[in-house]
């Protein structure tokens, strides 16, 4: 899967770490790809980045299990554990958060987006609020890593789950990998990647899932 084109290598290394964290019961391999990808360029702000990504569609409990694997190989190294991490402005409000959340979502998704967030207004309407506050406006809005790389992670994560819960995500991030500039080969590949993680099934279903977006967009 490594030696395929179309895709990057540091997109692809980075998919590879979110299929594997966002799959679960991967130490032993999530630890040997994290190595990997430190010693072929990838920064560990880009892996920091990917892994706090995770907490939105797995839960925290599966990205604090995959941080506990990449503080382990980050100690190991010879630079220590730290990573020159942005701190997040105290003084943001609600409001603040909400307002950056919209125009990210805006960027990424667009009308398509704002649909599935709109959904639960006759419902929960905090549901739709929060999804734009906190994954909008504090997790995809984060700098240490660049758009394109963080929506191609989300696929990954998003496919790796292979859920029907995870079905319209997918379907959004797809088009948001899209519209942030990856190309429809760059999708593609990075779901090839997960056949040899989590076999074919998960991957056709995925294939399945990009194609008929495609379609959609002409």
């Amino acid at each position: 899967m490594l030696a395929r084109d179309g895709l990057d290598q540091k997109a692809k290394l980075l998919a590879i770490i979110a299929i594997l964290a966002a799959s679960g019961n991967r130490a032993a391999t999530l630890r040997l790809h994290i190595a990997g990808a430190l010693a072929h360029g990838v920064t560990r702000e880009e892996i920091i980045e990917v892994l706090i990504q995770l907490s939105v569609y797995r839960g925290f409990p599966s990205a604090l299990n995959a941080f506990s694997v990449a503080k382990a190989v980050f100690a190991a190294g010879s630079q220590g554990v730290g990573a020159d991490i942005a701190l997040p402005i105290e003084t943001q409000s609600r409001t603040d958060r909400l307002e950056r959340g919209r125009a990210t979502l805006a960027k990424t998704s667009g009308s398509s987006g704002d649909a599935v967030v709109r959904s639960f207004d006759d419902v929960a309407p905090d549901l739709g609020r929060m999804i734009v506050e906190h994954s909008y406006g504090e997790i995809f809005s984060r700098s240490g890593i660049d758009m394109k790389s963080r929506e191609l992670s989300a696929c990954a994560a998003l496919a790796a789950i292979g859920s029907a819960t995870t079905e319209i995500p997918l379907r959004v991030h797809i088009n948001a990998a899209l519209n942030v500039g990856a190309t429809r080969v760059e999708v593609l590949e990075t779901l090839i990647n997960l056949t040899a993680y989590c076999g074919y099934p998960t991957t056709q279903q995925a294939v399945c899932i990009a194609t008929e977006e495609f379609a959609k967009r002409g």
